[in-house]
């Protein structure tokens, strides 16, 4: 029924796969000296989301709906690790974001009418998603740091379509591509990144 890569990706057991990285990621951040004042030391400081899209056999996962944060015990200042699960504040998780806005045998009228019933996701949204990669994406640092990174030009255009073939459209090559994009400037929540919450 859907594109190829939606159904490829849209299963709890990648969906975890992704929390438990986030986690681990976020644990080495625990204890740590503050980024901003360095005199004190971050401690866990996490909130609650409210994501959307992911299968529902997902929220059996311990944490799938907390975003770990932590707060600096001295100046109280907010340290929010990047994540494979989370494109800075869109509502629905980053597999979603990605699949979902691939062109190539995308979203089709039944598809985002279920999508719509299922998710709530409406057809104006995809359409934000997808000029938040060919448009957004591309004027990051972490976009220019990705794209040093690869061996032949990638297509801005085409996007996400053309990072997706470039990592291979298999569990460990959207796996990859999630994890390359980790980065404050590809996941932060600033206009210039992303505009408002999708």
């Amino acid at each position: 029924m859907f594109t190829a890569l939606f159904t490829l990706v849209h299963r709890a057991v990648f969906y975890a796969r992704l929390l438990e990285a986030d986690n681990r990621s976020a644990d080495k951040l625990r204890g740590a000296p503050c980024p901003k004042c360095g005199k004190g030391v971050l401690h866990r400081d996490n909130y609650k989301r409210s994501p959307r899209g992911h299968p529902p056999e997902f929220e059996l996962c311990e944490g799938w709906n907390v975003r770990r944060s932590y707060t600096c015990s001295v100046c109280d200042h907010r340290v929010t690790p990047s994540s494979r699960l989370y494109f800075g504040r869109k509502v629905y998780l980053a597999p979603v974001v990605l699949a979902v806005a691939t062109r190539e045998g995308g979203a089709s009228a039944a598809d985002i009418d279920w999508l719509h019933e299922t998710y709530d996701l409406a057809r104006h949204t995809v359409a934000r998603w997808r000029e938040w990669w060919s448009d957004a994406l591309p004027a990051t640092r972490c976009w220019k740091a990705l794209r040093a990174r690869v061996r032949r030009p990638v297509d801005t255009g085409g996007l996400p379509d053309t990072l997706v073939a470039r990592f291979g459209r298999t569990l460990d090559g959207v796996f990859n591509l999630l994890e390359a994009l980790l980065s404050p400037e590809a996941t932060a929540s600033r206009p210039t990144a992303e505009g408002r919450a999708m």
